[in-house]
């Protein structure tokens, strides 16, 4: 039952931010978006000025009630010093990179305005709290000592369009009578590339030829020596050409073929089974690895075709078919975390 009655209540509440807070791309504090309350140390300073004046009451002690009315100014004075702190805080998503199913997807926010002199143009003080909504605190900054982006860090559970939750900021300045907080979603779809799992390469080469009119048909291998190219950190100290290094010259990696450069096909058929996730996985992998070895493939996925070619911008086209694959054509929903 309480469960049930949490669950309503969550939902009520993200209905009324939604209203409340619509989604945008930058956000301005203003008295729209901003909530202010107490703080628990808040609500025990009130307790005590209560305290005060109930005592200073009873036995009339004018010192006790003029403490009494002190200290309530100064809480006074401090929640609209709190707001008034607050509400100069400018936030804006950055430019978010996909990420891999399972994995953590970065959410860079920029704080203040988006050029060199940030820090100057940020104009709130105190320290600065982030976390995902209902989560607790990731990131705590001082206004006065912190270098934009703030990073915030949210899982992704499968691939396709990823929505990012809201992103509460909150800040207890000057003296932590009050919390100053707010809900931020940003405006943003990020894509979530398939979580790639090692598997044997199957696949089809597409023959070319020659000049002579011979016909030649190849995949990347081991067998013939190649060419060479600079080292990639991550990939295997085997294929490094040590007698270059050894002469003093830069890290190259050998690259070998079983014959003349050919297109590769990676054909989701030759991957389908029962799991149609694992088969895409499986893919993604390989485009990668491929990719990694500057082997021109091409993909196709049912009636979905890219064709063969090189470099980033190909497995990037690839990595985004592989995320938004539905087997009956229609668009990857969007979803939430």
């Amino acid at each position: 039952m309480m469960l049930k009655l949490g669950s309503w209540w969550n939902r009520r509440l993200e209905r009324w931010l939604n209203n409340r807070i619509p989604d945008d791309r930058r956000f301005q504090m203003n008295m729209s978006n901003v909530f202010i309350f107490p703080s628990k140390f808040g609500i025990a300073f009130c307790l005590l000025c209560g305290l005060l004046f109930i005592l200073g009451t009873n036995y009339r002690n004018n010192l006790m009630l003029l403490l009494a009315y002190f200290l309530l100014a100064i809480f006074l004075v401090t929640l609209l010093n709190s707001y008034a702190n607050f509400a100069r805080l400018k936030v804006q998503l950055g430019k978010v990179k996909p990420a891999y199913a399972g994995s953590e997807c970065a959410l860079p926010l920029w704080l203040g305005e988006n050029d060199k002199k940030a820090i100057a143009a940020l104009n709130c003080h105190g320290r600065l709290h982030f976390r995902l909504w209902q989560q607790p605190v990731q990131r705590s900054i001082e206004s006065e000592q912190y270098s934009n982006p703030v990073v915030i860090l949210v899982e992704t559970r499968r691939r396709g369009y990823f929505i990012p939750p809201r992103i509460t900021i909150e800040s207890y300045y000057p003296i932590g009578l009050f919390r100053c907080w707010t809900h931020l979603r940003f405006k943003a779809q990020i894509l979530v590339y398939p979580n790639p799992i090692p598997c044997d390469l199957r696949t089809e080469s597409l023959t070319t030829t020659d000049e002579d009119g011979a016909q030649l048909s190849t995949s990347i291998g081991n067998t013939d020596f190649d060419s060479l190219k600079p080292y990639t950190p991550g990939e295997s100290l085997n294929r490094v050409a040590w007698k270059l290094v050894a002469k003093g010259q830069e890290m190259m990696t050998k690259q070998f073929a079983d014959a003349n450069h050919a297109a590769i096909w990676l054909d989701l058929k030759n991957y389908l089974t029962d799991d149609l996730e694992l088969a895409i996985s499986q893919l993604t992998w390989l485009a990668i690895d491929l990719s990694q070895r500057q082997a021109c493939f091409g993909l196709r996925l049912g009636q979905t075709e890219v064709t063969p070619d090189t470099g980033n911008s190909h497995l990037e086209t690839c990595l985004e078919k592989l995320s938004l694959y539905s087997p009956n054509g229609q668009a990857k929903a969007e979803y939430q975390p």
